[in-house]
């Protein structure tokens, strides 16, 4: 009973609730780029990164998803 409750609570609380400050900036959800990580120093330009970027769809998903995550009723204590 003690697994369930802290699952439940003080778990999810610590894994949840601070998702939206960290991919809140999308480059920082790594799952949803475009191309992958470059290999050797010198290789990325503009070009690369802007084509690397989610398209809005995708971004929209992800902020979606984490800000329903992360969100907190208010009659929690």
């Amino acid at each position: 009973m003690t697994v369930v409750i802290f699952t439940a609570s003080a778990q999810h609380a610590a894994v949840n609730f601070g998702q939206l400050d960290w991919y809140g900036w999308i480059p920082n959800s790594l799952s949803t780029m475009r191309k992958p990580p470059p290999q050797q120093k010198g290789q990325v330009d503009m070009k690369y990164i802007v084509e690397s970027l989610p398209d809005r769809g995708c971004s929209r998903e992800v902020l979606g998803t984490v800000w329903s995550l992360t969100r907190t009723e208010k009659n929690e204590v």
